[in-house]
């Protein structure tokens, strides 16, 4: 009986998973109306609690109290969700500018109205300061409440003045407001009208509640993370028989290492271009570019980059190629510079290598590009989507030419400081994760190289040798980690917002964390240098191949909030955690193979336990951050967005092999490590397939 509700929750995944993608075939309002807003969907999950709640009771787990504590928190949050479903009105109330509304009306399309009347006095878009790019949209209103005396014979008016803008939330009267759009004339505003007297209280106290009692979980001497602290053992594995697993990583580092790919130059042949000390002269200049002012060098790089996917094509600077493109465009565009990165486009262009002039797009006054994209029908096809890709390389050397790419700073706009110009230009100047991802990889495999053949007795003779390059080791982990810190925390300093609105940022992030979390363990369980150099060099390479957006640019009205870092933060730390138990999973099925010692392969499956327990509890709390954001934001704490589902997914996944008391079969540790090795199929579908397969309003981290 005590399995039941486990059971019951691979149901809820396996229904959840299936869900979001009948949702990408056939629409949002059919999955909620067939499966999210179902009847039999909300029965399901109200079994999950009841059969939690008897194993509860029958097994005598309340014993506990933390743990009973931690998982009633959970139940609390389903009991909110129920009475949020229904309970809760939500609408969109349309206001124009002097008009006064006292109704709105709810997605059922019904009119609900108001015990009070608002005004819309005035709506403006705020921008970045001397830009013309949105940082906030605006509504101030009047709200007039007529209410009855205590007599009841006459009635007093209450007048109120709010401002409501993104993530900042009008109440009144248990209505919530949320700036949603406007009307393009600016006289008019949107806003979505909430009312959830019931469900988000109780929702909310599920989520304080969870992170208390994760915390004690976690802290308590009881607890089993505790427990697998104190029996963690930090003996180097003993020496197996190396040649498969050596074999094995030569053939994932040919398979992984970009070689010649990362740096295909595009040719030698010298083009005419402006001397180095004038572009060097104005790589100083400001600009408005992204939605801020910044130096030249920040536009030019971040287009020269995307135009032929190098820094410095044929050896120029970015400010000498934007220059001298505009100044000498009869010959720089028959220099092959635009990047076709499919290899269908190109063999429809009849090219060969990456790149082509943008003369060869023309034929006379036919854009080659154009009559491609006629004579294809499925507009979403891969040759289309390099056609899209391509064409916006070409429009930003239209812009290159006829001088509209660059936009001055307004002469009244505040001189960039000295020292913040400077710290841009190091940033720009110095690709630190394209050298990171190289130097970490290559460290981690000599590092585990070195591990793998240690002997399981250090012979006095060789303990000094051993121990030095341990040491330097340490240090070159350290050093990476001290590197990466110093290039997050300049860009954040250049951008001017913690650097998690983006997937390239993300991943800089999750770098960050697996370098922090080996620095941690390394000391206790040397084969962390390894780990800790590999996981965050595969990472780094993952932006450094473009599949991120590199380009530093301000954030969107609705990521201009404080519970971004918070809600971002935790889930990429609770990545980075995940990332190491399938890495762990992968070398110990490795030495498993090779006949390793039984105690040196226990100390895997130590490893893996002890960072999967704060790896789940980080991942819950960021899941309810990111439900109070949406409820700041969207005024909904759960949607049933495709990124919402699979990071609950990935959490109820991750969750299983924590009740091994429940579970035998997570005692034995080879089924505990192949489990791992599938889980992280959901955090790669969390993080990289919901974005490039089924969208959703969380798809804005996969921009480009």
């Amino acid at each position: 009986m005590k399995r039941v509700p486990f059971f019951l929750l691979l149901l809820c995944v396996a229904v959840l998973a299936i869900a979001t993608f009948i949702e990408d075939s056939h629409g949002t309002s059919f999955i909620h109306t067939t499966v999210y807003g179902a009847w039999w969907f909300q029965l399901l999950w109200a079994v999950v609690a009841a059969s939690a709640i008897w194993t509860f009771c029958t097994q005598k787990l309340w014993r506990r109290w933390f743990v009973l504590g931690f998982h009633l928190s959970l139940i609390l949050i389903l009991v909110g969700g129920f009475l949020t479903s229904q309970t809760r009105q939500k609408g969109i109330l349309h206001l124009r500018q002097g008009e006064e509304i006292q109704a709105f009306v709810d997605n059922e399309k019904h009119v609900r109205h108001f015990s009070f009347s608002v005004c819309l006095d005035t709506f403006f878009i705020q921008p970045y300061p001397h830009t013309a790019t949105p940082q906030d949209f605006v509504s101030r209103i009047t709200v007039t409440d007529k209410r009855s005396t205590e007599a009841g014979n006459s009635t007093g008016e209450e007048r109120l003045q709010a401002v409501i803008s993104m993530n900042r939330i009008f109440h009144h009267d248990g209505y919530r407001f949320y700036q949603t759009s406007y009307d393009p004339d600016g006289h008019g505003s949107w806003l979505t009208v909430t009312y959830d007297p019931w469900g988000t209280p109780v929702a909310y106290a599920g989520f304080l509640l969870f992170g208390l009692f994760g915390v004690m979980m976690l802290l308590s001497s009881q607890g089993t993370f505790r427990k697998e602290i104190r029996h963690l053992d930090g003996e180097v594995v003993s020496r197996p028989n190396t040649y498969l697993c050596l074999a094995m990583l030569l053939a994932f580092g040919a398979a992984v290492w970009p070689w010649q790919r990362v740096g295909e130059d595009v040719s030698t042949e010298k083009i005419p271009c402006v001397s180095r000390a004038l572009a060097d002269s104005l790589a100083r200049e400001p600009v408005v570019w992204n939605g801020r002012i910044c130096p030249l060098n920040t536009l030019a790089t971040d287009v020269v980059t995307k135009i032929s996917g190098k820094r410095t094509p044929h050896g120029y600077s970015p400010e000498q190629v934007v220059v001298s493109w505009a100044r000498y465009p009869d010959v720089w565009n028959r220099a092959p510079l635009i990047k076709v990165k499919d290899a269908g486009l190109r063999q429809r262009l009849g090219i060969e290598k990456q790149h082509i002039a943008l003369s060869q797009l023309y034929d006379g006054e036919s854009y080659r590009l154009q009559q491609l994209w006629d004579n294809e029908t499925d507009k979403q096809s891969k040759l289309c989507k390099a056609i899209r890709e391509t064409d916006e390389r070409v429009a930003l050397v239209g812009m290159i030419i006829d001088g509209s790419l660059i936009e001055r700073a307004p002469v009244d706009a505040p001189p960039l400081s000295a020292f913040r110009l400077q710290a841009e230009l190091l940033y720009n100047r110095l690709p630190f994760v394209s050298i990171l991802f190289m130097a970490n990889l290559t460290l981690g495999l000599l590092a585990l190289l070195f591990l793998l053949f240690q002997p399981s007795v250090v012979q006095p003779s060789s303990s000094t040798t051993r121990r030095f390059i341990l040491s330097v080791l340490h240090s070159a982990l350290y050093a990476s980690t001290i590197l990466l810190t110093f290039a997050y925390v300049l860009r954040w300093y250049v951008s001017g917002h913690i650097p998690l609105s983006n997937g390239f940022e993300t991943m800089m992030f999750v770098a960050l964390a697996i370098l922090l979390v080996a620095c941690w363990l390394s000391r206790r369980f040397q084969f962390a240098i390894p780990f800790g150099f590999l996981l965050s060099g595969f990472t780094l390479l993952v932006a450094h191949l473009g599949l991120m957006n590199p380009q530093v640019s301000s954030l969107m009205p609705v990521l201009n909030s404080p519970w971004l870092s918070s809600h971002v933060s935790s889930i990429m730390i609770a990545y980075a955690l995940l990332s190491f138990t399938f890495l762990i999973a992968l070398f110990y099925f490795a030495l498993s193979t090779l006949r390793s010692s039984p105690s040196s392969l226990q100390q895997f499956t130590q490893l893996s336990r002890l960072l999967l327990y704060p790896a789940v509890m980080l991942l819950g709390l960021g899941i309810f951050l990111g439900a109070v954001w949406a409820n700041v934001s969207w005024g909904a704490y759960w949607s049933w967005d495709p990124k919402e589902v699979w990071a609950l997914i990935t959490f109820l996944v991750y969750s299983l092999p924590l009740h091994r008391s429940s579970l035998p079969l997570f005692q034995r540790s080879r089924a505990y490590h192949f489990y791992m090795l599938l889980a992280f199929l959901t955090v790669l579908m969390t993080y990289f397939g919901v974005n490039f397969l089924l969208g959703g309003m969380h798809s804005y981290a996969n921009a480009s």
